[in-house]
């Protein structure tokens, strides 16, 4: 039976990821896809009002907190928020990340019936999973409900379809498991048409979002009309999440429009290569380092004991929480960074003005930098103190001030600064600070026959009996925590670069992980302007967390909005574009080879015909005798 659009008004796209999720919606009306494609398209809506979170957020963090006897005290930021606080009692189960440990096989009948192939942990996952799922439905529900602009519309759960994101690579087992945590948290019942719940992969949904979002560089230049995609760019999605990051490259085969979301298309050039290298593996890092800094005079006994690191892990879950934050602005340049060919341009044009005691804010060429080498030993500032005005200062600032020549060696005055996010001296030290007496006394620091800690390079603490403050350097971080990730990925872009052949015009950086300004700023320093690698335009935005759940959403709504069409070749075409072939050839190119099959669409066959012989390749007889084509 075909799915009936009619029934629903309402599509929400839930976008479940490793560490944050959110919701987005938007109000179809009971409408046939005919009805819908002569409406205008509809405004696509995000939660933002999500419980004990003081700011308007589009995500709330994917944690839950249960009792001994596993009934919900907390999820999202009311679960974080009890951890920061440090109330995590003996009998509370944390449940975190569950996203990435949840079960490879399906139980007969329901989400959270154990199978022979699932574990004890998979299982607390697949639960958490479920509660957290309907926690974020009822809100989502909620939120529309009390939404200004809809406050004339009955909002009914049933009159609700869904769009759930999933990873690329995960398979359709794992996709089907989300189905029943759909139906177990009450999204969907078993007799809903399966079209009622889609599921969509992040790497596509994201996709979908980019290629409606204008390139602001190409507007402002003029060279692109609205900045949109034009026919033959080729050009690359980079969704960097919490557990993967995931990588395409595609060709637009026609111009985008912004006013008809059905006219874009493309060809897929690669396909997504995910890798398990997203902020989640930054949190893991930087949990070893702090473990290793709090408890690691007794190293050998909690190393290998799972339930001694688990309970030690409890104690600093407030840092490793803090971290979740921290991250999200590692990268960024601290406000007295100055690099020295913008130093050494100061100083020179400080020492040819014999105004040379100006504000550091006005004398800083390269924006609203500053250091402390502006300062003046002038000594001017006496005489202001005492209420006594020279006429040397009087006339300085009546005077307009002479405007400072720009540094030629670099764009750190244009906001530009991503050339030096490598040097020691760039960000500020990353600070964590513990309070709390419980986790003061479980501390363990390795000291030396003085009983002075002893750290690694880039390690300070300081402690007191009511205080202990961990200092780490920009250089530690970035060497020991977040380097090896990002490297990770950079190799990761790489490779899917050379096998699209070059030549990308622009790169689209979004999820939870892209908007990292450590990792945008190393992207551009692998792969400059001079580059063959080069990898165009690199678009980001501030929405950039959400394009999996917003493309999801797309995705949805452009599926209600024109008829069924087959995802696999027909026997007979009736699109006047295609009418006029004949033949369907499918050419895949791999590292080790290239192979190619063709069709002849003037029949009912629908089966591809391999070409077995190119002219250089090395075949074999019957025989086995080698011949060469």
């Amino acid at each position: 039976m075909a799915f009936r659009y009619d029934h629903y008004g309402l599509i929400v796209s839930i976008d479940f990821g490793t560490t944050f999720s959110g919701t987005c919606y938007a109000i179809t009306g009971k409408m046939s896809p005919k009805e819908l494609r002569e409406t205008i398209y509809p405004s696509i809506i995000h939660v933002t009002d999500w419980p004990k979170q003081n700011n308007l957020q589009h995500k709330t963090p994917s944690i839950n907190i249960y009792d001994r006897n596993f009934h919900l005290l907390h999820w999202g930021m009311s679960a974080l928020n009890f951890i920061k606080s440090g109330q995590v009692k003996d009998g509370h189960r944390v449940i975190e990340k569950f996203k990435l440990q949840l079960p490879s096989s399906i139980a007969q009948k329901g989400a959270i019936h154990q199978t022979g192939n699932t574990s004890q942990h998979e299982l607390l996952n697949m639960r958490a999973t479920i509660d957290y799922f309907r926690e974020i439905f009822d809100h989502t529900v909620n939120a529309m409900q009390n939404a200004t602009m809809v406050q004339n519309v009955k909002i009914e759960k049933e009159d609700i379809r869904f769009v759930i994101t999933v990873p690329a690579q995960w398979n359709d087992v794992q996709r089907a498991i989300m189905r029943n945590v759909a139906k177990e948290a009450g999204l969907i019942s078993e007799e809903d048409h399966e079209n009622r719940l889609l599921v969509i992969n992040e790497s596509l949904a994201a996709t979908l979002y980019c290629e409606r979002k204008p390139d602001a560089k190409k507007v402002k230049e003029g060279s692109a009309k609205n900045g949109l995609m034009g026919k033959d760019d080729k050009y690359m999605i980079c969704d960097a999440g919490g557990g993967t990051v995931d990588l395409a490259v595609f060709e637009s085969t026609g111009s985008g429009n912004e006013q008809d979301n059905d006219s874009f298309r493309r060809c897929q050039l690669t396909a997504d290569s995910g890798k398990k290298c997203g902020s989640v593996y930054l949190d893991l890092k930087m949990k070893e380092v702090l473990m290793d800094i709090c408890f690691g005079a007794d190293k050998e006994s909690w190393k290998d004991n799972k339930l001694k690191m688990e309970e030690l892990e409890s104690h600093i879950a407030p840092l490793t929480d803090q971290f979740l934050v921290d991250k999200t602005i590692f990268g960024e340049a601290k406000k007295d960074f100055v690099p020295d060919c913008c130093r050494k341009l100061r100083k020179m044009y400080s020492g040819n003005n014999s105004d040379s005691d100006i504000d550091s804010d006005n004398n800083s060429d390269c924006g609203n930098s500053s250091d402390s080498d502006s300062d003046s030993d002038s000594g001017s500032g006496s005489d202001s103190d005492n209420g006594n005005v020279n006429k040397n200062d009087k006339n300085r600032r009546n005077s307009i001030p002479e405007p400072i020549p720009t540094c030629e060696g670099c764009n750190f005055s244009d906001g530009h600064d991503e050339k030096f996010v490598e040097l020691d001296n760039f960000g500020d030290d990353t600070v964590f600070l513990i309070t709390q007496g419980k986790i003061l006394d479980q501390l363990r620091l390795r000291r030396d026959h003085n009983d002075k800690p002893i750290t690694k390079d880039g390690v300070t603490v300081e402690q007191d009996e009511n205080h202990f403050e961990i200092r780490l350097s920009y250089k530690f971080m970035r060497e020991e925590v977040f380097d090896e990730v990002i490297n990770n990925t950079i190799e990761l872009l790489r490779r899917q670069i050379k096998k699209a052949n070059g030549k990308i015009t622009r790169t689209y950086l979004v999820g939870g992980f892209g908007g990292s300004p450590y990792l945008r700023k190393r992207i551009l320093n692998e792969f400059p302007a001079d580059s063959p690698l080069h990898i165009g335009s690199l678009i980001q935005d501030d929405r950039g967390d959400t394009a999996a759940m917003r493309g999801a959403l797309i995705y949805g709504i452009d599926g209600s909005r024109k008829e069924p069409q087959s995802d696999v070749v027909v026997a007979h075409y009736q699109n006047t574009d295609t009418s006029k072939y004949n033949t369907l050839v499918c050419i895949d190119i791999g590292y080790n080879g290239t192979s190619c099959s063709y069709r002849d669409l003037t029949t009912k066959e629908d089966t591809m015909t391999e070409i077995a012989w190119f002219k250089g390749r090395k075949l074999h007889d019957s025989n086995g005798k080698e011949n060469l084509g």
